[in-house]
């Protein structure tokens, strides 16, 4: 393959690369039917699928499928998710297979049986995780009618799939249920085991494969906890002055890894000042991610908590501005920030259960808006900065160079200074960062769609032009 050679200018003098910096929240495509949004995943491709409390024509739950320009039902022909089912989770897997949970009552009004599972779609057609001597054993508590639920689940690496919920060992304790391919087995036995308390809400997976749960399960001391699955056996996440310490009966409903290995929690427990927060733990202990004076005081529960690449942390819920709308908030760091006010505002009326960034870190979230019938219906919203200006130019000019062009992946620069790559769609968006050093280097774009980009590296002494770069 010929190997094509491109020059990246530098500027002697400072100047803005993208002026115009107004941000603003987008509807796309058509309203969904009228049901929740409770989960939201995308693939390698950039299709977006939202699943929760949607039925088709026949009654069916059903996932939807966004393909950029109009929504579809998901396996229309082999949709296993009965009439009166609820989807509460979904993930997908490094080879784009979508695993739904479904928890199902089967004659409603009687009360007579409840059926929970998890289905794949392998990209053709949907079908039950475990079958027969392998399903998936989900019995639940006689005192909560007998029905259980599936809350979470998520894949790791090795493509082993991971589900919990309220379902019950033969101890009657909640636990986490793993999938090898073959068979369910509890995650941790005997000595080893969890043995959860009470239900468990979420889950979450580190860059190193540790497992992490969390819920309404607590410890010796009754405080709510998240624990740590390191391979081997289960641990309390943080013990004495350095513990969560969260009271009950607020459940843990989130929990989100970034890529330093920090754990952050959040859900229905509150600080000493009545809000609900985010908790950080660093490896060490637990804090509050902001202090009094940067905190938004999300004055209700907190659903979820997603990272980017960059460390910005975004979460939502049914906490509500001033006006009685849903938001999205955005720890930078520093302070937490609302994404959008005013005109550029989200807007929403429901809770917001699920955040979405895509491989290009994008950010996608299930909103809602009123319909001709009165109703609230959900639709996709995303994220985006608008009216980029045109990049400046200067004649006063080096060269680096900058190879190959277009990639399929990875990018190899020649570097005169140490500083930062950053990468931008085409609507001028941040959507990778890595720090860089003098000499050769190179980023890795494999995970991102075919597109053109905008790559701008940032020397220690000096900013270079831009340069677009194709990925094919």
């Amino acid at each position: 393959m010929k190997t094509i050679f491109l020059t990246l200018s530098f500027f002697f003098t400072f100047c803005n690369i993208l002026k115009a910096q107004d941000w603003s929240w987008r509807q796309l495509g058509d309203l969904l039917g009228n049901g929740n949004v409770l989960a939201a995943v995308s693939d390698q491709s950039g299709n977006i699928y939202f699943a929760g409390n949607l039925f088709d024509s026949s009654n069916k739950n059903y996932v939807a499928k966004w393909d950029g320009t109009s929504w579809s039902e998901l396996g229309t022909q082999t949709n296993p998710f009965h009439p009166y089912s609820t989807i509460y989770t979904m993930t997908i897997d490094k080879n784009d297979n979508i695993y739904a949970a479904v928890s199902y009552i089967e004659g409603l009004d009687e009360g007579t049986h409840g059926y929970e599972f998890v289905a794949k779609w392998d990209g053709t057609s949907w079908s039950e995780v475990g079958t027969g001597n392998d399903t998936l054993n989900t019995t639940g508590n006689p005192s909560e009618n007998i029905f259980s639920t599936i809350y979470a689940v998520i894949t790791d690496n090795d493509g082993n799939v991971y589900a919990t919920g309220s379902f019950l060992n033969s101890n009657g304790y909640a636990y986490v249920a793993k999938w090898d391919g073959a068979h369910w087995s509890e995650l941790g036995i005997g000595a080893n085991a969890l043995n959860a308390n009470d239900q468990i809400r979420t889950l979450a997976i580190d860059n190193t494969g540790n497992i992490y749960a969390a819920g309404r399960f607590t410890d010796s001391n009754n405080k709510l906890y998240v624990a740590k699955w390191d391979g081997t056996t289960w641990s309390e996440l943080g013990l004495g002055s350095n513990a969560l310490n969260a009271d009950l009966p607020n459940d843990i409903l989130a929990l989100e890894t970034d890529n330093n290995g920090n754990v952050y929690a959040a859900g229905q427990f509150k600080n000493t000042n009545g809000y609900r927060y985010v908790a950080k733990w660093d490896g060490t202990s637990w804090s509050e991610l902001g202090s009094e004076s940067t905190s938004l005081n999300f004055n209700s529960d907190i659903w979820t908590v997603k990272s980017d690449p960059t460390g910005n942390i975004y979460v939502g819920g049914q906490f509500e501005d001033s006006n009685h709308l849903t938001y999205i908030a955005k720890w930078n760091g520093t302070t937490w920030d609302t994404l959008g006010s005013g005109t550029n505002a989200l807007n929403s009326h429901g809770t917001t259960n699920a955040i979405l960034l895509n491989q290009s870190s994008n950010i996608f979230v299930p909103a809602t808006a009123t319909g001709e019938d009165g109703y609230l219906h959900y639709y996709l919203a995303e994220w985006e900065q608008d009216n980029v200006t045109a990049i400046d130019q200067s004649n006063n000019v080096s060269t680096i160079q900058i190879y190959p062009n277009p990639c399929n992946g990875k990018v190899n620069m020649s570097l005169p200074d140490d500083g930062q790559v950053n990468v931008y769609n085409g609507s001028g968006n941040l959507i990778f960062t890595q720090q860089v050093n003098i000499g050769n280097s190179s980023i890795d774009l494999s995970n991102f769609t075919s597109s053109i980009y905008t790559l701008l590296f940032n020397g220690q002494h000096t900013s270079y032009a831009p340069v677009k770069l194709v990925k094919e």
